[in-house]
């Protein structure tokens, strides 16, 4: 084997996968949601967002330097700093390091033979030396991630942030597209209608934060127009979602919060389903094993189900 060949393997392996030591740094982004990718388990280090855009900004300078530039990289341009740190955020990041990952790695298949020994323009070492040197710079770091994420998380955690999503994408089904009039519908005289169902879900949702915060408060609210409510539906999942993905200390346990408010919500998404059959416009089932239902998405926007039916 060539080691241009040898090199550029080493790092597609290091990159993408079926690398010998483990977990590549693609396998392990693709396990860090937007949250724990901007958190600071150990303080005055780094965020894992930070250290991916690191990995990024070297892997982009190589290139350039495999290119005959003398590269130097700024403190700002080697750690870049985190704007918004959303999930669209986040994985527009993510797709800016794959980038600068394939451009290196067709740079380096384009290279002869010989350029492995030429000297890199600035330093005091070869080509060979370099390119060894940011494959093993992208395993350091991929390491460092793969710890960072370790820290700052925990499995209960995991688990209601899934219910979470889960409520999300159970819910958002539930919700979209209900007739005109429906927040108004119900089932019998003495039964709630929708829309105070669903004015409880969010009352729910709110009393799991405030559990979450160690300053437990209930407060009913009146019923919203459906829209609305949806929109309080949301939003009260995305608040509750990032203070669990934020590492800040539970003041209650993950499984009684599971147990209470959570589950509640769960049966009354399902209410609000069977009513939705009641009414005339019912929702398509679905096997929710094989949803694809993704820790952090907690908004309305969920993916297309994967197998539905009546």
């Amino acid at each position: 084997m060539k080691e241009i060949v040898r090199i550029a393997d080493q790092l597609r392996r290091a990159v993408e996968g079926d690398a010998w030591h483990g977990p590549s740094l693609h396998e392990t982004l693709a396990r860090v949601t937007a949250q724990g990718a901007a958190a600071r388990p150990i303080s005055g280090g780094h965020t894992p967002w930070e250290i991916a855009l690191h990995i990024g900004a070297w892997l982009s300078a190589v290139r350039r330097r495999l290119g005959g530039r003398p590269v130097e990289l700024s403190p700002r341009e080697d750690w870049p700093p985190v704007g918004d740190s959303s999930e669209a955020a986040w994985e527009q990041a993510r797709g800016g390091l794959d980038g600068d990952y394939r451009q290196l790695l067709e740079s380096i298949r384009g290279l002869p033979e010989n350029a492995l020994g030429n000297v890199v323009a600035g330093r005091d070492y070869s080509t060979s030396f370099m390119l060894d040197g940011v494959i093993q710079h992208t395993l350091y770091h991929t390491g460092q991630i793969a710890v960072l994420t370790k820290a700052s998380s925990d499995p209960r955690r995991e688990m209601l942030r899934h219910t979470l999503a889960t409520l999300a994408y159970r819910g958002g089904k539930a919700l979209r597209d209900a007739p005109t009039g429906f927040a108004g519908f119900r089932a019998g005289e003495t039964t709630r209608t929708a829309g105070e169902i669903l004015a409880h879900v969010g009352d729910l949702l709110d009393w799991a934060l405030s559990i979450a915060k160690g300053q437990e408060t209930w407060r009913e609210a009146e019923p919203l127009p459906w829209e609305r409510g949806a929109e309080r539906f949301f939003a009260a999942l995305g608040t509750l979602d990032a203070r669990l993905a934020s590492g800040a200390p539970l003041q209650a346990s993950a499984e009684k919060m599971f147990q209470g408010p959570i589950a509640d919500a769960l049966t009354h998404v399902g209410q609000i389903a069977l009513l939705r059959r009641l009414a005339g416009s019912p929702v398509r089932g679905e096997s929710y094993f094989r949803a694809d239902i993704a820790l952090g998405r907690v908004g309305p926007e969920q993916s297309a189900p994967r197998r539905e039916f009546d």
